[in-house]
């Protein structure tokens, strides 16, 4: 019974498993998989990738904005690397770190509480590390510690200038950059000054980095402009002409020679020549010296008295000349000034005029004063080009004069002025219409009732000296008084923009023929008010009348 039952089993099993599994037996074992326990376990990457640069530092806004500060920030601020997903948030201090940065040209942009702006840091490489000191202060954030710049190094920044920071800085990108007297400043071929300087022109400057406790910045030693858009507008171009009267500084062989023109017409200017500075022939330089005629083109220095040349032009030797003629007029300059300039007419050649320069070396006889015009001179000097004579003597003729007065009235005031103590003027003698005296007026000379009532029209009593050519130097000039006048009439010509000192026409009532011009001022009395009045008016004018206008005293209309 046992083997029967073994037997049965043994089939049932077989049958059982036939049945189970209807594939093909494998001919080989299966290999165990190498699969992890946990399906948490994830294969690592083959590659790492590169750690890129990191930048730390922090981010201020001076209290009073109404933004963020150096005060507790309470919202979030985030910067970012533009152009990336990479950011981080600004800590309660202004403090932040980014890890990661991609290498290249990197700009931060910076927002919340208010600012939403960018800051462009520069190149970075990959590993590096910068910490940085940001200022976000009105539209442009500064950078104002980079601890990639160490004080005393070389750098060159290039970009777009994006303000100007008065007096002498601007900022390139986000770095701060001091132009310095000494910075050479060029575009194309032109030498520019840091007034030339804009917004926006695009700009490459090389220079020296001067780290302080509180900043980074840049001094320039040059900035070449590549301006983007239309160029930056050259500076004025002038021509100072005269004799060099002193060397200021420099030398030819350092190219920046700088010396003192006494300038044709009067004043002087300081010349500065440079390595770009054309002469007019190469030995030129070196024959600047004093007394030495010159020609300077440039361009006046921003805020200074310096002409920085472009060319300048040397004349040959001079030429020692002495000549005898007439001063014409003054041209320049003053006794009191060392440096008196006038024209005078060469005797005998009519068409000829020299123009005469002085100086503190000029010996003049009697007097610096006594050189008027109409006086009688010979000058001794040296003859430069132009017909310019730089005088080193001026000895005015002793002229015959005889004592005059005479009566007459004032036809036009031809020079000076009653404040320099120098007027001149043409008077008609009365009762000789063809006879025209020229007045001269000095310190000296005694008004009555004073200067400045000698104008057009008025009748002068005149004492003093007779010179040739009716050239009179006066002694003393009384104005006759002026006889109060009053005229009723109707306005015309009346301008109400220019009260109080405006000037119209009055018709006197009942004489259709006559008019009066009206001369009024501040010190006018006007009823009812000047910008009241107009054309058509009836009104009653009284004042004085010394020559051909009514000098108004008041103006009523009726």
């Amino acid at each position: 019974m046992r083997s029967v039952r073994s037997i049965l089993l043994l089939v049932a099993l077989l049958v059982t498993g036939a049945c189970g599994d209807k594939t093909a037996a494998p001919t080989a074992p299966t290999p165990v998989a190498e699969t992890p326990a946990s399906s948490t376990v994830t294969t690592p990457p083959s590659t790492v990738p590169s750690p890129g640069a990191t930048i730390a530092g922090t981010i201020t806004m001076p209290a009073g904005t109404g933004t963020f500060g150096a005060r507790t920030i309470t919202t979030t601020v985030i910067v970012q690397v533009a152009g990336t997903d990479l950011s981080a948030i600004v800590g309660a201090q202004g403090n932040f770190e980014l890890r990661g940065v991609p290498a290249g040209d990197v700009t931060l942009r910076i927002s919340g509480m208010g600012v939403d702006t960018s800051v462009a840091v520069g190149i970075l490489e990959a590993g590096e590390a910068v910490q940085l000191a940001i200022v976000v202060s009105g539209t442009v954030p500064l950078i104002t510690a980079d601890s990639r710049l160490g004080h005393g190094q070389s750098t060159e920044i290039e970009g777009t200038i994006v303000e100007k920071q008065a007096p002498n800085r601007i900022v390139v990108r986000s770095q701060l950059v001091e132009v310095a007297g000494s910075t050479v400043i060029r575009y194309a071929n032109q030498t520019l000054t840091y007034a030339d300087l804009a917004a926006g022109q695009r700009v490459h400057v090389r220079g020296v980095v001067s780290v302080t406790v509180s900043s980074t910045i840049v001094v320039a030693d040059a900035i070449d402009v590549q301006s983007e858009g239309p160029p930056p507008t050259p500076p004025a171009e002038i021509m100072v002409r005269g004799s060099v009267v002193g060397i200021s500084g420099g030398s030819c062989d350092s190219k920046n020679l700088s010396f003192t023109v006494a300038a044709v017409g009067g004043g002087t200017k300081l010349v500065q020549a440079s390595a770009s500075t054309a002469f007019s022939s190469p030995t030129s330089c070196v024959s600047i010296k004093t007394g030495a005629y010159v020609e300077a083109t440039g361009a006046m220095q921003a805020g200074s008295d310096t002409l920085l040349a472009s060319k300048i032009y040397v004349a040959d030797a001079p030429t020692p000349i002495t000549f005898t003629g007439t001063v014409g007029s003054l041209t320049g300059g003053s006794c009191g000034a060392a440096n008196l300039t006038f024209d005078a007419a060469v005797a005998g050649i009519t068409t000829v005029t020299k123009h005469v320069q002085t100086s503190s070396t000029t010996a003049f006889s009697p007097s610096c004063a006594a050189v008027v015009v109409g006086a009688k001179v010979t000058v001794e000097g040296q003859l430069q080009s132009g017909d310019i004579v730089v005088a080193s003597k001026v000895t005015v003729a002793t002229v015959t004069s005889t004592p005059i007065t005479f009566t007459g009235t004032v036809g036009s005031l031809t020079g000076g002025s009653c404040g320099a103590a120098n007027l001149t003027f043409d008077a008609a003698v009365a009762g000789i219409t063809t006879v025209t005296k020229h007045v001269q007026t000095s310190s000296t000379t005694a008004f009555s009732p004073s200067c400045a009532a000698v104008v057009a029209g008025a009748k002068v009593t005149v004492e003093g000296m007779l010179q040739e050519g009716y050239v009179v130097v006066a002694s003393k000039v009384t104005v006759a008084a002026a006889t109060p006048t009053s005229i009723s009439g109707v306005v015309s010509g009346f301008v109400a923009t220019s009260c109080p000192a405006v000037t119209f026409s009055v018709t006197v009532t009942g004489v259709t023929s006559t008019v009066t011009t009206v001369q009024a001022s501040s010190s006018t009395v006007f009823s009812p008010g000047c910008t009241l009045l107009k054309d058509g008016d009836k009104v009653k004018v009284e004042g004085t009348k010394p020559a051909d206008k009514l000098l108004a005293t008041s103006v009523t209309r009726y």
